[in-house]
C-alpha cells in the first residue's frame, strides 16, 4: 500500500503483479518424489509381508515343537499329555 504510490501505480496492480511473481517463482511440483515415495512404500510393504510370513512359519514350527515335546515325540514319553483336550488347554493357557 505504501510502495504503490511511490511507483505511481495503483495498489491493486502492484498486488496483482506480486501474486503473479510469487506464482511464477514458486517451486514446481514434481511427480517424481511421489512416485519414489510410492515405490519405497511398496518395497517396504513387500518386505513386511515377507517378514510376517517368516514369523508365521516360525510360530507354527515352535508350536509344533511344543506339542511334540508334550506328546513325547520322537521318544514317546508323556503320552498322557497327548489328548486333544490337554493340548488345547495347554496351548490356550500359555497365550498361544
Amino acid at each position: 500500500m505504501m510502495i504503490a504510490p511511490k511507483l505511481d501505480i495503483h495498489p491493486d496492480t502492484l498486488s496483482k503483479w506480486t501474486r503473479l511473481h510469487e506464482r511464477a517463482n514458486a517451486p514446481a511440483v514434481s511427480d517424481l518424489p511421489d512416485r519414489e515415495k510410492i515405490r519405497q512404500l511398496e518395497r517396504e510393504n513387500r518386505e513386511l509381508r515377507q517378514a510376517n510370513e517368516i514369523l508365521r512359519k516360525a510360530a507354527a514350527y515352535f508350536a509344533q515343537a511344543e506339542l511334540d515335546g508334550l506328546c513325547g515325540r520322537p521318544f514317546k514319553r508323556n503320552t498322557s499329555y497327548c489328548s486333544p483336550d490337554v493340548i488345547s488347554k495347554t496351548y490356550y493357557s500359555t497365550g498361544g
